[in-house]
């Protein structure tokens, strides 16, 4: 999943770097490493609002 955010952000895929990071939120989170959890959501919730995306989604 990292590989995948870093791939996104070398192609300037912010939908895919949006997804990535919700992917990573959620298996952080899964984990029980919460910090990462949320840190990676937040991400995902700041790309979501400036794409417009009304859904954010994993």
């Amino acid at each position: 999943m990292q590989q995948d955010l870093e791939v996104s952000k070398t192609l300037g895929d912010q939908t895919g770097e949006c997804r990535a990071h919700g992917n990573l939120g959620s298996a952080f989170f899964s984990k029980g490493n919460y910090r990462e959890a949320l840190t990676n959501h937040r991400h995902q919730l700041v790309l979501a609002m400036k794409l417009k995306d009304r859904e954010v989604r994993d």
